[in-house]
């Protein structure tokens, strides 16, 4: 029985379904002059394997604070189809973008998108990382992880899902305050090992536990700092284009 402590446990969900790639009738891709259509369907599997990571941190935390062998399994389960969907996104870039030889802006977008879909792949990573030691604790006499987990999870999920509104909609300006540092997510880390920190003092024996508790915290670290990476990404492809109140640069400039 789930304790809900990461609120509902989400489904791992099917394996995901992705569209194709534009097909003209002679069965060959056509060649716009344009290449706004591959790149939105790129883009799309991006935005979804945000989505599965975003699932699975929650599961993985879910999994190891409630001692849930069958979700840390089904976590590592999940790290695998993310890295077939960056497998995908990697050949129709390479198939269907760059071999066209697009313009440098378009290029650039490309090689985001596919650095993007890299960093979520080592974000599925980390999680199948949380939740091998979740299985890990599940073995020990005190299993379960701490609360605190629960809440830097809380708030990894939300930054992933901020940088998926911005992906999709090319926000610039959401995925700038997305770099800016935000310490809330050090706070909680640093709250967690002065709590280990007394516990260890009190109880020498459960040493071993607050060491695998510690790795998952930084774990979580880890997965928002790949966060900020992607939403720098963003910045750099469309920081060109658009000035930071997200008006096109000539409008912001009154040019």
């Amino acid at each position: 029985m789930m304790s809900g402590r990461v609120g509902t446990l989400p489904s791992p969900g099917p394996h995901p379904e992705t569209r194709g790639m534009p097909v003209g009738r002679a069965g060959v891709h056509p060649v716009p002059a344009a290449l706004e259509p591959e790149l939105a369907g790129i883009r799309q599997l991006v935005v979804l394997m945000g989505e599965e990571a975003d699932r699975a941190i929650t599961r993985s935390v879910c999994g190891l604070v409630d001692g849930d062998v069958d979700v840390c399994s089904s976590v590592v389960e999940q790290s695998v189809r993310l890295h077939s969907l960056q497998r995908e996104v990697r050949q129709i870039c390479a198939t269907t973008v760059l071999e066209r030889d697009p313009d440098a802006g378009r290029m650039r977008e490309a090689v985001a998108l596919l650095h993007m879909a890299a960093e979520l792949g080592r974000i599925g990573d980390h999680c199948a990382g949380i939740a091998r030691i979740g299985d890990e604790l599940s073995r020990l006499p005190e299993s379960g992880g701490d609360l605190g987990l629960t809440r830097m999870a809380e708030f990894c999920s939300e930054r992933v899902r901020e940088v998926l509104l911005a992906v999709d909609g090319r926000d610039l300006p959401r995925a700038s305050g997305l770099t800016v540092r935000d310490d809330r997510l050090e706070r909680l880390c640093r709250r967690l090992l002065e709590r280990l920190a007394a516990s260890v003092r009190t109880e020498p024996l459960s040493a071993p536990r607050a060491t695998r508790v510690l790795a998952v915290a930084r774990l979580l670290e880890r997965i928002a700092d790949r966060v900020v990476s992607i939403a720098e990404d963003l910045v750099l492809v469309d920081g060109g284009a658009m000035d930071l109140t997200g008006l096109p640069a000539e409008a912001a400039t009154g040019r």
